[in-house]
């Protein structure tokens, strides 16, 4: 239940921060596509932890799935890096 309940927040407020960022006329296409990536991305976890666990176990499942995320720890910072004021 938290799992999805994180989920389904997580995938709101990334729709409100991609509808704040991107132009009216550009909305649809941007959020279609966007939509699409998280269910092929979606899909595609769910196969791979398949095909891991079947090859592996499920601690190495968790080490892959940690690492993973640790990953996304510089994106956050070059994302949120402080931007050279314009003239």
């Amino acid at each position: 239940m938290l799992l999805g309940l994180g989920w389904n927040f997580g995938l709101i407020s990334g729709t409100a921060l991609v509808i704040d960022a991107t132009v009216p006329e550009n909305r649809p296409r941007t959020q279609g596509t966007i939509d699409v990536l998280i269910a092929l991305a979606g899909a595609g976890g769910g196969a791979m932890s398949g095909v891991v666990m079947a090859s592996s176990s499920y601690g190495t499942l968790s080490l892959a799935g940690g690492f993973l995320s640790l990953l996304l720890i510089p994106v956050l910072f070059w994302t949120h890096r402080p931007r050279a004021a314009t003239a």
